[in-house]
């Protein structure tokens, strides 16, 4: 009686710790989940629960393929696998969690050696899809103009560059086109801020249609474009470009119920005629932009008058 006494006792200090530490667990935001050789699960918290969308009898004793997304079930295998050795191994994914929705998350992994030194598999998962599309959405913004969604100056910068590596590698030209929309500012003097933005869309939407396609179509100011394209005897000569280009955009942009013409001056430079660097073509091609604003009928202007291509 009394060694059955002990045991009903031990069973009672068994139990409640069982119930303590399952409480501890089921504070913890993080999906929690430990997994037996078989790789059922044999212990979870209830953000597992909630995560996986299932119930109590859902989850206990079955297999983790069949409660978590199958389709990674091959990946976390890989990381159960690595988990062998000691410390903590991690895995970043895409899963999907109970209600269908596609999440990223960290799975961290570690094995441990339960009484008889049966082998158990500790995970836990953080959720970072907040954070993953914060991080995408910087990085978008880092190459891209929000309003017009066309590439930035950083990122017309980098085109640039590459086009003339390339070009000095196959021995080809490139042309720099600097756009400035001198009237563009008058809109949102008079309809607002919006208007303004409004007429920078208008003309967005009429370069993203040039044929054949820049290698580069970049908003580089408020009221300035950028275009990168390539040149040579293969490829339509630049001045019948930009005068296509200075005809596609005096034509007048209807804002408001209102037509407003937004009076673009062009800057041309050219690669190798006029600069060897991405940098001092920028400059160069701004330099003939100015030209083209100072000198009256002059609405086109190339950095060398005396360059045919």
């Amino acid at each position: 009686a009394a060694l059955i006494a002990r045991l009903r006792a031990s069973e009672s200090r068994l139990a409640h710790s069982f119930r303590y530490l399952k409480s501890i667990l089921d504070s913890l935001a993080t999906p929690l989940w430990v997994l037996d050789a078989e790789r059922r699960v044999v212990l979870f918290n209830r953000a597992f629960l909630e995560f996986t969308g299932r119930g109590d009898d859902a989850v206990t004793g079955r297999p983790e393929a069949e409660v978590l997304d199958p389709a990674g079930a091959h990946a976390r295998a890989r990381l159960y696998a690595d988990s062998g050795a000691d410390g903590v191994h991690a895995l970043e994914a895409e899963i999907r969690d109970g209600a269908g929705a596609t999440r990223t998350a960290i799975q961290l992994a570690a094995r441990l050696a339960s009484e008889g030194n049966a082998v158990q598999i500790v995970n836990s998962l953080t959720d970072i899809t907040d954070r993953k599309q914060v991080e995408l959405r910087l990085a978008y913004l880092a190459d891209h103009d929000p309003l017009t969604g066309l590439p930035n100056l950083n990122r017309l910068r980098r085109v640039l560059a590459d086009a003339l590596q390339a070009a000095a590698a196959q021995g080809e030209q490139v042309v720099l086109l600097l756009i400035a929309l001198e009237r563009q500012q008058e809109v949102a003097d008079l309809l607002g801020h919006e208007a303004g933005d409004d007429a920078v869309r208008e003309v967005a939407a009429r370069l993203a249609t040039l044929a054949p396609a820049p290698l580069c179509v970049a908003r580089v100011k408020a009221n300035e474009f950028g275009l990168v394209l390539p040149a040579g005897p293969a490829h339509r000569p630049a001045d019948a470009v930009a005068l296509e280009l200075y005809t596609v955009l005096s034509e007048p942009v209807r804002v408001g119920g209102r037509e407003f013409h937004l009076a673009p001056v062009i800057g041309i430079a050219l690669y190798p005629q006029d600069a060897g660097s991405a940098n001092e073509l920028m400059r160069l091609a701004d330099i003939a932009k100015h030209r083209a604003r100072s000198e009256s009928g002059e609405p086109v202007h190339f950095h060398s008058e005396c360059t045919h291509i």
